[in-house]
């Protein structure tokens, strides 16, 4: 007798929202998308973003939580379940997921090396962010020939600690 395993369920309406929103909006639309609204017509590129989030982007992510929610599987297996070629398609969602995981950990890694840094050189960097950026090269001893490919200690250590939060 095979005992069917148990899906969990979202705790409530708000929480599952939340995830989907933290899914779909990454670290480009904080971090890059105002300076190239600024750099190329504010406006405009604010109008041509917004219609291709209305036309392509919120429909697709409809249709994959409709997928989701009609299969009760993963990427893989859903697609799978609509057509076995369709199966790669879900591994390209699950690895897309993965490898954004682990650039975001690094990021998140500098923010932590810096949020200590600015403890220690804070007084003497206020408003100097040229003294700012060479500090940020200098702990993760970064030239401009990115010729040096090893990872500073305290960087591992950041690293090391970004993966503990986000585990």
């Amino acid at each position: 007798m095979s005992e069917k395993k148990q899906r969990s369920n979202w705790a409530s309406r708000s929480t599952f929202i939340l995830a989907a929103v933290g899914s779909a909006v990454g670290l480009g639309n904080a971090w890059r998308f105002p300076g190239l609204c600024a750099k190329y017509g504010g406006g405009a590129f604010l109008l041509v973003y917004l219609i291709t989030m209305l036309i392509l982007g919120i429909p697709l992510l409809m249709m994959e939580i409709a997928i989701g929610r009609k299969m009760k599987k993963g990427a893989p297996e859903a697609l799978r379940g609509m057509n076995k070629k369709f199966e790669p398609i879900g591994w390209a969602a699950t690895s897309n997921a993965f490898v954004i995981e682990i650039y975001y950990s690094v990021v998140f890694a500098w923010v932590i090396l810096m949020s200590f840094a600015s403890l220690k050189y804070f007084p003497s960097m206020t408003g100097n962010s040229e003294a700012a950026s060479g500090l940020f090269y200098s702990l993760i001893q970064l030239d401009d020939t990115f010729s040096n490919y090893s990872i500073p200690p305290l960087v591992l250590i950041c690293v090391l600690i970004a993966w503990g939060l986000i585990y």
